[in-house]
């Protein structure tokens, strides 16, 4: 099924916002992705450690999604007071402190999801894959009939080659990438759904998260008290959205 212009922006936008591992143009560490890591922890959330690679991936990979969404904010349909105040918000924002909001974000709910027993079946992982592919294959064919930016498909295409290339990157990193998405789909859809009752999970999982930070300089400017404001803007957002 071909997706608009309008989707696509909010695809992207919806990476950058909230879990940045859980999306097929992140090229993360977790789990045993291919991206070489440095085996340093930087930060334990609730006693899980999160490596040094993790964060400088996730950095990287934020300021990558920034810039594809700011290409795409001029496809975006007129008047999309929500998309335009979460750019403001983004790029006001250091990255550094996005990406450690979004790793506290991501392992945190994942840890509560896995917890409560969310676990994908694998025949609707494949089958996801199998859409997911097809569609980055239709969009690399003619991303002007879909309103992205040739630069966005070229970094794609380089997260593909950094994990591996299309074998590996198909049948190894993005089927774990896929389970994870799926898992916290899974999570949300039974922990309520309306958007206020999500962000009330995600509100709950961050605050209670136990961070460590092993070494303030390596994340800096980035602090959890600076990731939680982050959050909670774009909280309120959304929130503010729903309401109105």
């Amino acid at each position: 099924m071909l997706r608009s212009k309008a989707t696509i922006f909010g695809m992207i936008a919806a990476l950058v916002v909230m879990t940045g591992a859980f999306t097929a143009i992140s090229a993360d560490v977790r789990d045993g992705a291919a991206t070489a890591t440095t085996g340093d922890s930087i930060l334990t959330v609730n006693g899980e450690p999160v490596e040094e690679s993790a964060f400088l991936t996730r950095v990287a990979t934020v300021e990558q999604n920034v810039v594809m969404l700011e290409a795409q904010a001029g496809n975006a349909p007129e008047g999309n007071e929500l998309a335009e105040s979460m750019l403001a918000i983004l790029q006001e924002t250091p990255v550094e402190t996005i990406a450690l909001a979004s790793l506290i974000m991501d392992e945190a709910l994942y840890q509560e999801a896995i917890a409560r027993g969310h676990q994908p079946d694998e025949e609707q992982i494949t089958a996801q894959i199998e859409q997911e592919r097809e569609t980055f294959e239709m969009i690399e064919a003619d991303p002007e009939q879909f309103g992205v930016d040739e630069a966005a498909i070229e970094q794609y295409r380089e997260n593909i080659e950094d994990a591996g290339g299309e074998d590996r990157y198909w049948n190894e990193h993005y089927p774990r990438v896929m389970r994870q998405q799926m898992t916290m789909q899974q999570f949300q859809m039974a922990a309520g759904q309306s958007e206020e009752e999500w962000i009330g999970v995600q509100r709950q999982a961050f605050n209670e998260a136990d961070v460590q930070i092993d070494d303030a300089e390596r994340i800096a400017p980035a602090t959890v008290s600076d990731a939680g404001e982050y959050l909670n803007r774009i909280w309120a957002l959304y929130q503010a959205e729903d309401v109105g």
